[in-house]
């Protein structure tokens, strides 16, 4: 069971970088490293420098894209080579020598974000996330000069706990929350964005549990944690929302003492049921062109046969639900 309090928002802090913006710092290069031996030798900071510059707002990933890949990693002046994610941990090959996990620490990161813009950050620390048992995890502290202040500043928001700190994930994902290029890209959560917390509630893409593999329950729970109903891209939740969250598999299972009702069974397209929206409105919250995708159906949620969905989404099977969640009730006037 798992009783879960998300910092969501309507951004994709939802799901990458924090909801900022990556800009390249035009003018002199300035460097926030301030010199020091890091793995593979040299002083980095002579070579490249951080230019990465979030603004931040609560658009999805901010105005200039809606994700960020790394394209290199650069170690005591030279690139990482063969670099590579596996589960959520940072691998490759410095002048002929494999690095992994913490072995990045000092190097510069080379990002892009889904316009192409580009950026750099500071990988200043990195360690095992706690929350997974297997180890499999690395959670990468990234920085920046700010040019207006000069300060060091963290690239990624703050979760409610007060972590900041991103995770590699295979892939990218677009301005609709679809995952793309699985093979190819390599993506940065954030602690304080959906991708990272699904990471982080368990549902691990790389994983294989109870003979079922999680990548596609990791996509479900986005949708969920955005109450992106549609799968669209469009977040329909507000900050600090309390969700339960359950599945088959198991890997979380609903607490029953919680007092929360059913509200939706989701697929990684979006909600393939719904009983009610996770905030009421005197106005409503789903535009037209969102419930016109769905019809009246009365029938038990396949996830749970105990919950009874309202709404079903047109042209998806019950077999593709695979987590449900339930909420309190939420008024917005």
């Amino acid at each position: 069971m798992l009783r879960l309090r998300t910092s969501l928002g309507i951004c994709l802090a939802g799901l990458l970088l924090g909801c900022g913006d990556a800009t390249e710092i035009a003018g002199t290069p300035v460097d926030p490293l301030g010199g020091g031996n890091q793995p593979g030798g040299g002083s980095p900071g002579r070579c490249t420098t951080a230019s990465y510059h979030a603004e931040q707002g609560r658009q999805l990933q901010g105005s200039r894209g809606s994700s960020f890949t790394i394209t290199s990693v650069n170690l005591g002046c030279g690139n990482v080579q063969n670099l590579r994610v596996e589960g959520a941990q940072l691998l490759g090959t410095n002048q002929g020598a494999p690095v992994s996990g913490a072995d990045f620490i000092g190097g510069i990161a080379t990002l892009r974000d889904a316009n192409g813009q580009p950026a750099t950050a500071r990988i200043a620390s990195a360690e095992r996330d706690a929350s997974d048992p297997t180890g499999a995890t690395f959670l990468y502290t990234l920085t920046y000069q700010d040019p207006n202040t000069g300060a060091t500043t963290n690239a990624c928001l703050p979760d409610p706990t007060g972590l900041a700190a991103a995770l590699p994930l295979r892939g990218r994902w677009d301005a609709t929350g679809a995952k793309q290029d699985p093979d190819t890209a390599i993506s940065l959560g954030c602690t304080s964005g959906v991708l990272a917390k699904c990471v982080r509630w368990g549902y691990r893409p790389w994983e294989v549990k109870n003979g079922v593999t999680l990548e596609k329950h990791h996509q479900a729970c986005t949708r969920m944690a955005r109450a992106d109903y549609c799968g669209n891209g469009t977040s329909y939740t507000l900050d600090g929302t309390e969700v339960d969250i359950y599945d088959r598999v198991p890997v979380l299972t609903r607490n029953p003492a919680l007092l929360s009702l059913f509200e939706s069974s989701w697929t990684p397209d979006g909600a393939y049921c719904i009983a009610r929206e996770r905030w009421l409105s005197l106005f409503g919250l789903l535009p037209p062109n969102c419930t016109l995708k769905f019809e009246l159906a009365i029938e038990s949620n396949p996830v749970d046969l105990n919950d009874l969905c309202l709404m079903k989404r047109s042209g998806i099977q019950a077999s593709d639900a695979l987590l449900s969640n339930s909420t309190g009730i939420n008024i917005k006037l």
